[in-house]
Formats: structure tokens, sequence, C-alpha cells
């Protein structure tokens, strides 16, 4: 009589041995099928375990039934067998995955899911890359209620519109939904604004770019910092031309006028003289910084022998300019100066035009 006991635990374990190790296989049979694109006998046997003893198969079967559902647009069901699965087993493999998908799907639960559903299926339809697939997709999410999945939509849209349509104003439209809406998250706020700062740098709209910079500042001050550098790079590259160009005009009058009031003044030897002096320095230059640039990995030669030709051109045409001009000490420390900052002026211009990470590392 006491054996009874003894004997009827050890059927027990024996049947519950049994069952956990059927639950396993009806998972691995599960899988394979659903492999194979057998989802009806898929679904069966993922259910068969989901039902039985063993938590970590029970966990396992609801997760795959849950990704299932998914894929058939059926969110309602498949959060909750997400919410089962973690339940189920909170320790198992699946259990972080199946959180974070409760978490998504609760977030994205606006309009009992069918705002999720239309935009599911617009992103597994074939025309991504057609207007009318993406009018058709911003016509639908006018009508959805406020959430997330609108500003998904719109971010999808704007994606579009800006990758693959080549409509930049629309992608600024439906990026600047994104932005403004205060329902985005801070993810789909920072790749609306870093691509509404691309498409207006891209256009030399740079006080757009700042802007859509300083909406996110707080979330990434790195973007608001390129923006305002590359501002500043264009303000100079303005000017730097200018200041080039006023040169060339100031130079080109003062040889005419200093010619017209002096037509027997010598330039010629003058100008010869400076260049026997001028051209070895010039050399020196381009030569001793092509030699410190290509000692450095990544290093370029070529803005330090432009530099060296352009002062060196730069410097012939002052040097022109004085053999005619005014010798007024007033006149020349004015030549001076216009030869300095067109100097200064080509530099900008050939480190900008050949190398603009030399310019990053002044802060430009």
């Amino acid at each position: 009589m006491r054996l009874a006991p003894l004997i009827a635990l050890l059927l027990a374990l024996v049947v519950t041995t049994r069952a956990l190790a059927s639950d396993r296989d009806d998972v691995t049979a599960a899988l394979g099928l659903r492999s194979a694109g057998e989802r009806t006998a898929a679904r069966l046997a993922f259910e068969r375990a989901a039902a039985g003893p063993d938590p970590t198969a029970s966990a396992e079967a609801l997760y795959e039934l849950a990704e299932m559902d998914e894929e058939d647009l059926a969110f309602a069901a498949a959060l909750a067998r997400y919410e089962r699965s973690v339940d189920r087993a909170p320790s198992s493999r699946y259990a972080p995955r199946a959180a974070a998908r409760v978490d998504y799907l609760r977030r994205h639960a606006e309009g009992g899911f069918s705002p999720l559903a239309t935009l599911e299926r617009a992103r597994r339809g074939s025309g991504s890359g057609d207007a009318r697939w993406a009018d058709a997709l911003a016509r639908e999410a006018e009508a959805f209620p406020a959430g997330a999945v609108r500003n998904e939509a719109h971010l999808v849209v704007a994606d579009a519109c800006h990758r693959r349509l080549g409509r930049p104003g629309d992608a600024l439209k439906y990026y600047g939904l994104v932005l403004r809406e205060t329902t985005s998250d801070a993810t789909m706020r920072l790749i609306a604004a870093q691509a509404i700062a691309e498409i207006a740098l891209s256009t030399g709209d740079y006080v757009a770019a700042e802007a859509a910079a300083r909406e996110i500042s707080g979330l990434d001050a790195t973007l608001l910092a390129k923006v305002s550098r590359l501002a500043r790079r264009a303000h100079l590259r303005t000017a730097a031309y200018a200041g080039l160009a006023a040169f060339a005009l100031l130079a080109g009058c003062g040889l005419a006028l200093g010619l017209v009031r002096h037509p027997g003044a010598a330039v010629g030897a003058p100008v010869a003289r400076f260049v026997k002096v001028a051209l070895p320095f010039c050399a020196w230059l381009a030569g001793a910084g092509a030699w410190l640039a290509l000692g450095h990995e990544g290093g370029s030669a070529t803005p330090f022998v432009a530099l060296g030709a352009s002062a060196l051109a730069i410097a012939t045409i002052a040097r022109a300019w004085a053999a005619v001009g005014a010798p007024s000490v007033s006149a020349r420390t004015g030549r001076a100066l216009a030869c300095a900052l067109a100097v200064v002026a080509v530099a900008f211009i050939i480190l900008d035009r050949s190398d603009a990470a030399y310019l990053e590392s002044f802060g430009l």
C-alpha cells in the first residue's frame, strides 16, 4: 500500500516528461512547416505547443503565432499573443523580443490598428518607387488619427519623394509634418530634420537648414554645428570670390589708368626683376607645403601647389600695378592690403574646392 503513491508520482513524471517532449517536437515541426510555406499546418502545430504544459515551448509557439498574425495584418491578435508569450515564460529568450513588439503595437494601435494595416499594405506593395503609390499613401494618411502611424506614413512618403521620386518640395512638406508633429518620437524627428537639412543644403538654403537643425538641437547638437559650419563656409566663399573679383577690378583699373597717365611708363622690366625674386619663394612655399602634406597619410599636395602658383600670379599683377600707380604711402598701403586680401581669398577658394578637410580643422 505504501508503494502506490510513489508509483503514481513516477507515472505522473513520465507523462509530464512525454508531454514536454511532445511540445518541443510540435514547435520544431511547426518551424519546419512554416519555413516550407505550410502556414495552416504550422499554425496547428504551434497552437498545440502553445496549449501544452511546457512554458518555454508555449512561449516560443505563441511568439511564432504572433509573428504570423502580424504577417496577416491581424495586429490585435498578434498583440494578445505577444503578451501571453511574455506572461507564459518571462525569462525565455523570446520574452525581450515579444515585449518589444508589445510596446510597438501598443504605440501604433490608434484607430483599432486599421491605419497600421493600411500602412503595412502600402509598405509591402510593389509600387514604392511610383509617384501614384506615394500620392495614394499621402491621401490615406490624411484620414489617419494623429499618432505614430500617421507620422510613419508621412515619413515613408517623404523618403520616397526625396530618395526615389526626385520631388524635394513634397519631401520637405512631409518631413516638415513629421518634425512639427508633437506625437513624433525622437528618432523620427531626427530623421526628418536631417533630411530637411540635407535637401536645404543641396539648394543653398542655409536658413532653412539651420532652422531644421535648431528644432532638434536638444536631441542632436552635432547637426546644428555641421549646418552652421557649412553656412559660415558658404558666406566666406561668397566673400572670397567677391574679394578676388574686387582685386582684379582694382588692379585692372589701376593699370589702365596708370598707363593712360604715364604712356611711357616701364612695366616689363620691374615685373621681370620682381618675378626673379618672387618665383623661388613661391616655389619654396608650394614645394615645402606639398612635402609636408604628402608626409601624412591621405594628404594632398594640390592645394599647396595651387596656392604657390596663385600667390605668384597675384603678386606679379600687384607689382605691375605698383609700377604705374601712385607712389604715395596711402596708395602703396592700399595696394598691399588688396594684394594680401586677394591671397587670403584665393587660398580659401583653393582649399574649399580641393580638400575641405583643411577648412574643417579651422572650424569651417
